[in-house]
Order: structure tokens, then C-alpha cells, then sequence
């Protein structure tokens, strides 16, 4: 069966768990900062100089209209003194002009994309593809690095020495071809889903198979071990390949933040 033509599942009607599920991923990269995940919200903000690493998320409304989220984010930000962006998806979306109001700008939105274990293939049986432990914890971040332009702090923060630790939700993975590794992924186990992560390939790397191929592999693998559903964001380049695998978009998330922040003066 090929990946266009495997049988789909709609999430529809999971997209609160859907939600949740990242919220409680972003502990991957929480670093220690502050991590917290309740209803209609979830914050993350590490503290590093970075917006990719300071999200809050906002898709209900809380007890006062869906405002109240966004008021509590935008206090929670400047509490924590970092550049941040905050997304908005679902009833929330109804009140971004608190953001608007208080100087921030909408800089894009994101597609997040659901694929259910039960429309995974066989396990391919890669022996190239397998899980990483810590004697190659600086080989992934490396990997990492290169693909997103990110400076080493950022690069650890991203693949934290836990993801290596053979324990616990999380777990990195990596495809190696001719000694060394091509293509990388962290993964974090968050109830019956599996939220992946840092996704890399390095450019000189593209367009030889390499990110369906690690995959193919990992999400055998993680379906075999009881994972019902695997959920990630897409960049623009990498939704195309996600569609190959079979995931489809179930909501598009906004991405708000500060102009001198996305324009490099954080």
C-alpha cells in the first residue's frame, strides 16, 4: 500500500486532545523554564533569547471570554522577560485583537497535522534508522543546528540530554547513511500520542528520501509500541512531505508576536 493511499482517520473531533497533546510535548524544550498545560491554554517559555522557544498558546476562552487567555499570556510574557509568540487557534481566534491592542502583529500561521497509527505501514525493518543514545547526543544537536540555523545554547535547549535517556516520553532518533547521521528526530510520548519535534535534515541532505525513510521506520516502531496517533507542526517545506506520509491538516495555528522581536532586535 503506498503512503497516498493508506486509509485515513479524520481527528475532527480529537482536536482538544490534539491540543493538549502539544501542549504537553513543549516540555521537551521547556528547558528550566515554565511549562504549565490547562484548559483552552498551554505556556511554555524557557527563557532563552529565542521566540521559537517562548510559545504560549491560546484556543478557548477562559473565565471571562476568550480575551482572558490572551490578557493572562501577554502578562505571563512579560513576566518572563524573553521574546515570545503567541498562537491562537479555535474559539480563541475570535478575540486576537487583545494582541493587536497591545502592539503585537500577526507574523504567520502554522499547520498542525495529525496521523492516525492505524494508517502507519509495515515496519520497513531499516537497520539504519534506530534510537540515539547519549554518546551521540552532540552528532543530533549538530544535525539540528545546521538545518535550522541555531546557535549551540539554542541547539541544546532543542535536544535536551534527557531525550537520550532511554526513559521517560521522550526519544530521539536518527537515520545514518555512509557513517553518518542524515536526518533526525525527537519524539515525546504525550498519553496515547507520540509529538514529534526538530525534525531535521541538513540542506546539502534534501531530496534524497532521507525524511521518509526515517519515518517510515519511527512510526512503525512507535506504533508497535502502543502509540495511537502521531501529531506534529509543519514548517512549509516539510508539510509536503507530511502529506506523502499520510498526515492531514486539522487546524491552522496564528502566530503573534512583537515587531522587534521577529525583526532580530530581542
Amino acid at each position: 500500500m503506498t503512503p497516498t493511499s493508506r486509509p485515513r482517520t479524520s481527528p475532527s473531533g480529537d482536536l482538544p486532545a490534539i491540543r493538549r497533546w502539544i501542549g504537553e510535548s513543549t516540555a521537551l524544550w521547556a528547558g528550566g523554564g515554565r511549562h504549565e498545560v490547562e484548559a483552552g491554554r498551554w505556556l511554555t517559555l524557557s527563557g532563552a533569547r529565542s521566540t521559537d522557544y517562548n510559545v504560549a498558546a491560546c484556543h478557548d476562552a477562559g473565565p471571562s471570554g476568550p480575551g482572558d487567555l490572551f490578557e493572562r499570556s501577554l502578562a505571563d510574557v512579560k513576566e518572563a522577560g524573553a521574546p515570545a509568540v503567541v498562537m491562537a487557534a479555535g474559539v480563541a481566534l475570535g478575540a486576537v485583537q487583545v494582541l493587536a491592542d497591545a502592539g503585537w502583529v500577526c507574523i504567520g500561521q502554522t499547520p498542525v497535522m495529525h496521523l492516525a497509527a492505524a494508517a502507519v505501514g509495515p515496519d520497513p525493518e531499516d537497520g539504519a534508522v534506530r534510537r540515539i543514545g547519549a554518546a551521540e547526543l552532540d552528532a543530533v544537536r549538530a544535525v539540528v543546528a545546521v538545518t535550522f540555523e541555531l546557535p549551540p545554547e539554542l541547539a541544546a535547549l532543542a535536544i535536551p540530554d534527557e531525550a537520550a535517556g532511554g526513559a521517560g516520553p521522550m526519544a530521539l532518533w536518527g537515520l545514518e547513511v555512509d557513517g553518518r547521521l542524515v536526518s533526525v528526530a525527537a519524539s515525546y510520548r504525550a498519553g496515547p500520542a507520540a509529538v514529534f519535534w526538530s525534525v531535521a535534515t541538513p540542506p546539502s541532505e534534501h531530496r534524497r528520501g532521507h525524511g521518509r525513510r526515517l519515518f517510515d521506520s519511527v512510526h512503525a516502531r512507535l506504533a508497535a509500541d502502543g502509540v495511537e496517533a502521531f501529531v506534529l507542526y509543519a514548517s512549509p517545506p516539510g508539510e509536503a512531505l507530511y502529506r506523502r506520509l499520510g498526515y492531514e491538516v486539522v487546524e491552522h495555528w496564528q502566530q503573534w508576536s512583537r515587531p522587534r522581536w521577529v525583526l532580530g532586535g530581542v
